[in-house]
């Protein structure tokens, strides 16, 4: 037991002698530590904001009422992507209670049912598109 304490305070004393002969070394030492870990935090920080930027713009790119004409109530189908999952959204804060069942008065002022003519062109574009399934069939 008397052993193990002289060893850990040999340990000690060689330690304190190190730092007190030799503080020019020491304090290089621990310049080129802490600029290594500057230097790494800031390698993270700045591959975590390369990465959101290319996910923002992706998102813009995907989103944007330039890939459709929103105004006319068409969409263009030839132009939508479909963006990787799982979708990272912010976080959304409900301004009303959510429920299961609307109201009617609910259901009469956000559901806007189509008209005839956007169902004659809906019918017309799945014909077009079981058309070319039954062409293709042997």
């Amino acid at each position: 037991m008397i052993d193990l304490k002289s060893k850990i305070s040999d340990i000690f004393k060689n330690s304190r002698d190190f730092f007190s002969y030799k503080k020019k070394t020491v304090i290089i030492i621990v310049c080129i530590l802490i600029f290594i870990l500057i230097l790494s935090l800031l390698l993270i920080i700045v591959l975590q904001k390369k990465d959101d930027t290319s996910y923002s713009e992706t998102k813009r790119a995907v989103l944007s009422s330039k890939n459709s004409d929103f105004q006319s109530g068409k969409i263009n189908t030839d132009k939508l992507q479909i963006i990787d999952e799982p979708l990272y959204l912010p976080p959304i804060q409900f301004s009303r209670e959510q429920r299961k069942i609307w109201e009617k008065e609910e259901v009469d002022y956000w559901y806007e049912p189509p008209t005839e003519k956007d169902m004659e062109e809906l019918h017309k574009q799945n014909k077009k598109i079981a058309d070319k399934i039954l062409e293709a069939a042997p």
